[in-house]
């Protein structure tokens, strides 16, 4: 019974120890930032990959879904098809109505129901073509599944304008934990599929991920002389990812591990050109473990900008006393 309780109290402690945190404003703006920028950079080209008449035809690759209630742009185009004159003006709507909800989702108004409008706009898009699905689909999907339900309503207009109550101190360890656990889960098994290869330790696979087209954004033919480089490398990523989930709960080694596997990701976005990738997997891993350091940096922004409105006031400018008024309601 000792032990059973001990496990319970562990867990307990583990799963929902008090936290209070605003890592979780961050985590919505930033996930919406990045689901405008891949929005936007599809638009003018979204026929070409998602429509009739495009690199391969939408309802050939629709015919690969196997489940009939996975979402798909076809649903769009059977409901709404009737009042565009093209497939490509249907398609150019659905990102239109796209737009609108991550920009709702951006500034929190009605935090929810944008989420869950969103991820299933994302899930019709990135499922009428899996031909061209990468991990920062998957992964945007997974935030914003994080949206619909964690608390992502902090410094939103939902706050501000509609008072919505704000989730509880054990709530938002859980959900902080939530994120961790499958950031471990990805990150372990992602390093040992590597680990049980040989092309990861002979250095390939870093030779071709900076050399093969279309991910060599510089050239590095030059370093085929050096193939100790590519080696070590390999090996690096390897160890980093399968030491991911033991490193970053140790109170040392959390935030060095952390910052190591940024900068992987900031070296994949650069040099490789997968910028959306990069970007959400800094995302998820600053919510996940760097949430004390950011919280930090927020408190110093509002400090600054404390000090800054106090100097303002100073100046004595009768025009700017309403503007003043919102920022100090907005700013309490």
């Amino acid at each position: 019974m000792n032990i059973i309780s001990k496990t319970n109290k562990i867990s307990d402690h583990f799963l929902f120890k008090p936290l209070q945190t605003n890592v979780f404003a961050f985590f919505r703006i930033a996930v919406s930032i990045h689901c405008l920028v891949f929005v936007l950079s599809i638009y003018a080209e979204m026929h070409k990959f998602f429509g009739l008449s495009g690199f391969s035809n939408r309802e050939v690759t629709e015919t690969f879904i196997r489940l009939k209630f996975i979402p798909r742009l076809s649903w769009f185009s059977d409901i709404f098809g009737g009042l565009f004159s093209s497939d490509t003006q249907m398609l150019h709507f659905v990102l239109l109505i796209h737009l609108i909800f991550i920009i709702m989702l951006l500034f929190g108004l009605f935090t929810r129901f944008s989420a869950i409008i969103t991820l299933f706009i994302h899930l019709c898009i990135i499922q009428s073509n899996t031909f061209f699905l990468y991990g920062m689909d998957y992964f945007t999907t997974i935030s914003l599944f994080f949206c619909t339900f964690m608390p992502v309503t902090d410094f939103s207009l939902d706050e501000f304008l509609l008072k919505r109550k704000t989730a509880s101190p054990e709530f938002r360890r859980f959900c902080i934990r939530f994120i961790q656990i499958q950031m471990c889960f990805i990150y372990f098994f992602g390093g040992f599929h590597k680990a049980i290869g040989i092309n990861w330790w002979n250095g390939e696979s870093m030779w071709k991920a900076l050399t093969r087209p279309p991910f060599n954004n510089f050239d590095f033919s030059f370093m085929a002389k050096y193939p100790i480089v590519f080696m070590l490398m390999g090996w690096a990523t390897v160890v980093h990812e399968i030491l991911y989930p033991f490193m970053v709960f140790t109170r040392f080694f959390r935030k060095y591990w952390v910052l190591a596997i940024i900068t992987m990701h900031l070296c994949i976005g650069i040099f490789m050109g997968l910028y959306l990738f990069a970007s959400i997997m800094i995302i998820l891993n600053i919510t996940a473990f760097l949430n004390k350091e950011l919280d930090a940096v927020l408190s110093s922004l509002k400090l600054f900008a404390t000090r800054a409105s106090g100097k303002i006031k100073q100046l004595h400018f009768p025009d700017l006393k309403f503007p003043l008024r919102v920022f100090k309601h907005i700013k309490n």
